[in-house]
C-alpha cells in the first residue's frame, strides 16, 4: 500500500485544535500490572513502516535506527505534526506534516503495531503508548530488537522512553512558523548588534556558522533555516536582542483569571497570554513583545496597563490551552 502522503493532499481549511476538557501534558505511566508476551516478539509479521511515514522521515528511518533510535514520537502542535526519533540523550526531528493530516498519520502508524520492520540484518517489533495533547493524540512507537528483550525489559524500556520524552520535549526546535515569526520580528526591529551575533554569543551557533550567515543576503533567515535551535533558547536570544525581559511561561505560575481576560481563540491567533495581574497592570507573555498595536488592543480589551515580555510561541500556545481548561 502506498503512502497516503503521496496520494492525498490535506484540505486547505485549517483544522481547529480539539477543545478537550481533560488533557494529559505528560505521557501516562506504565501500569505495574501490564504484561507483554515475549513470545509475541518472535511471531511479529513484517510491516512496512517507511511506507506510513512522510518522505522526509521515511528517508531517515534506517539511519536513525542504526544510530540507536529507540522509537518514534509523533507530536501534534498548533500548525503541524512533528516526527522525532527518540534516542537515549536526544530527540532528532525527522520531518513533519500539516496538522490537518495528523489523524490519518496516526491511523496509518497504528496499522504497524505488533508488526516488525527490518534494518540490515535486524528486525524490530513496535509497540505504542499514547496520551492526549492540546492538539490531538500524541503517539510514541517503541522499537524492540527481536530476541533481545524479555517481558520485564520491554516494560522498563517503555518507562525509560516515557521519561526521556517528557524530559527532552521542552528542548525541541522551532517550527517553520516560529522561524518566520522570529525573522519578521528581528527585521522590523533593527538593533546595533545583529541577531546572528547574539546567537553566537549565546553559544547557539559556532563562529564559522555566524560568519557564513552574515555573508548572505538574509543572514537571520539563513541561520534560522539551516540550524536547529531549542525553542526556549531562541526566545531568550530574541529577548536579549530586543532588550526586553524573557519569561519561560511554562515555568511560572500562570494566573488563570488573568489568562482568561482574553478570548482563547484570539489569544492563540495573536500568540499572547496574560500571566500575572494586579490592580492596575497586566504582565503579558508575547512572541513579539515589541508589537505596540497588539499591546494597545490588549489594554483596550482589559482596561489595564500592559507590560510585555518575550516567550517561546510554542510555550505560549500550550499555556493558553491549559489556562482555558474546564476546572
Amino acid at each position: 500500500m502506498g503512502s497516503f502522503f503521496k496520494k492525498n493532499k490535506p484540505p486547505d481549511k485549517k483544522k481547529k485544535a480539539p477543545d478537550r476538557q481533560r488533557l494529559a501534558s505528560q505521557m501516562p505511566p506504565v501500569r505495574q500490572s501490564e504484561t507483554i508476551d515475549p513470545k509475541a516478539v518472535l511471531k511479529a509479521p513484517d510491516v512496512n513502516l517507511k511506507d506510513k511515514l512522510p518522505p522526509g522521515a521515511a528517508e531517515q528511518l534506517n539511519e536513525q535506527v542504526r544510530d540507536g533510535c529507540r522509537g518514534l514520537l509523533v507530536d501534534p502542535e498548533d500548525e503541524e505534526t512533528r516526527i522525532f526519533a527518540v534516542h537515549e540523550d536526544r530527540l532528532v526531528e525527522m520531518g513533519s506534516v500539516p496538522i490537518e493530516a495528523h489523524e490519518e498519520l496516526v491511523r496509518e502508524l497504528k496499522k504497524c503495531l505488533g508488526g516488525a520492520f527490518t534494518v540490515g540484518s535486524r528486525r524490530y517489533q513496535m509497540q505504542e503508548f499514547e496520551s492526549l495533547s492540546d492538539f490531538g493524540s500524541r503517539i510514541a512507537l517503541n522499537f524492540f530488537e527481536e530476541g533481545k528483550f524479555d517481558t520485564e525489559q520491554i516494560l522498563e524500556r517503555r518507562r525509560e522512553n516515557i521519561r526521556l520524552i517528557n524530559r527532552l520535549k521542552p528542548a525541541t526546535s522551532l517550527t517553520r512558523k516560529n522561524i518566520l515569526d522570529i525573522y519578521a520580528t528581528v527585521k522590523k526591529n533593527p538593533r546595533e548588534k545583529d541577531f546572528v551575533t547574539v546567537l553566537r554569543e549565546d553559544d547557539l551557533i559556532q563562529p564559522d556558522q555566524a560568519e557564513k550567515a552574515l555573508a548572505q543576503e538574509e543572514p537571520v533567515l539563513t541561520v534560522l533555516q539551516n540550524q536547529i535551535f531549542p525553542r526556549k533558547a531562541a526566545a531568550s536570544a530574541l529577548a536579549r536582542y530586543l532588550g526586553v525581559e524573557y519569561v519561560d511561561v511554562e515555568a511560572v505560575s500562570v494566573d488563570k483569571k488573568a489568562a482568561r481576560l482574553l478570548d482563547k481563540e484570539w489569544a492563540l491567533k495573536k500568540q499572547v497570554i496574560p500571566y500575572l495581574q494586579d490592580a492596575k497592570s497586566l504582565k503579558v507573555a508575547m512572541m513579539d513583545p515589541t508589537d505596540q498595536a497588539l499591546m494597545a488592543e490588549i489594554a483596550a480589551l482589559t482596561g489595564l496597563e500592559v507590560k510585555s515580555c518575550c516567550s517561546a510561541a510554542q510555550d505560549i500556545m500550550v499555556m493558553i490551552h491549559k489556562a482555558h481548561r474546564v476546572d
